[in-house]
């Protein structure tokens, strides 16, 4: 029976003492008892595996009542120990607030944990005791458990869905969707589709990026490693681009038809004004400056060739 119910260490003892003792099999089991009492029920032993115990339980939460039977079990044990002279040395740190503080504050969810503040205060003020002991503390945990483990509190109200004033149900409003245009990374190194809406035209041909404020179309080119010279792909930088096309809209070289920027209609002293991000010509992906550019409208004649 012993070697059926012991660990794997202990039945390899018990399994040679017993093949010592095939004579005598009383005096085998008396000395299995003495070899597992001198392994495992020393008082320092007991000491430790009940701490290990208390460190493994886990914090009880508010809504798992019942496992307030299983932080019962492992005090009552505890306190069974102290009642034993042999013990009771060892465990009497649990009769302190070291011993037990800790334990509570870490099990016990805070309203149960301040409830057990305020008994174990009174009990301090009545006995005139340092603190109280354990056994007042696992009268409070039993206490606590049969107080949650009450079937009279512990039903769950009914939801109530229908409206008691008027007697009608609620009709339900239809659901809105809404879609989102968004923007998103691109992986490839040439960008045969948009990078906006993953379809098959180009940002130079996009209209709802060129319709973004400047320095957003900017930051988007800059996060994605996208030339500023030709936005058509991801592997060069402006300085040596060699895909740069002409604007659509205002045949510039300058820049491509995804960074071009709308002036503003003509204001009283006819200057045309926007307010955007400036790119450096040398290291435009890297470097920028916020300004406002003013363009001046007064002259309106064709001034040489390359217009």
């Amino acid at each position: 029976m012993l070697i059926k119910w012991l660990g794997p260490i202990s039945t390899k003892y018990a399994e040679s003492t017993k093949n010592s003792n095939m004579t005598d099999p009383a005096r085998g089991v008396r000395l299995l008892w003495e070899r597992l009492d001198r392994c495992y029920g020393t008082p320092e032993e007991i000491e430790a595996s009940l701490l290990q115990r208390l460190n493994e339980f886990k914090p009880i939460t508010w809504d798992e009542p019942r496992r307030y039977y299983d932080l019962v079990d492992l005090l009552s044990e505890i306190e069974s120990l102290q009642n034993n002279e042999r013990y009771r040395t060892q465990l009497a740190v649990f009769n302190t607030s070291s011993g037990v503080t800790p334990v509570a504050r870490r099990l016990l969810p805070r309203a149960i944990y301040e409830k057990w503040m305020s008994r174990a205060t009174n009990y301090k003020s009545k006995h005139n005791v340092i603190f109280p002991p354990f056994s007042i503390f696992v009268t409070f945990i039993k206490d606590t458990c049969v107080m949650r483990n009450d079937p009279s509190f512990t039903h769950e109200p009914c939801k109530n869905t229908s409206n008691t004033n008027s007697g009608k149900q609620k009709q339900s409003k239809p659901k809105l969707s809404v879609k989102k245009t968004s923007v998103v990374n691109v992986d490839q190194k040439t960008l045969d589709a948009c990078p906006v809406h993953l379809t098959n035209h180009s940002l130079n041909e996009c209209r709802t990026f060129r319709n973004k404020p400047i320095n957003v179309r900017r930051k988007f080119l800059k996060e994605n490693n996208i030339c500023f010279g030709c936005c058509k792909s991801k592997d060069h930088y402006k300085q040596n681009c060699s895909l740069k096309t002409e604007c659509s809209e205002c045949k510039s070289k300058d820049h491509p038809t995804a960074l071009h920027i709308q002036f503003k209609p003509a204001d009283s002293d006819g200057k045309l004004e926007h307010s955007n991000t400036k790119l450096s010509v040398q290291d435009g992906e890297r470097n920028s400056k916020d300004h406002k550019v003013t363009a001046d409208a007064k002259c309106t004649a064709v001034c040489g060739q390359n217009f």
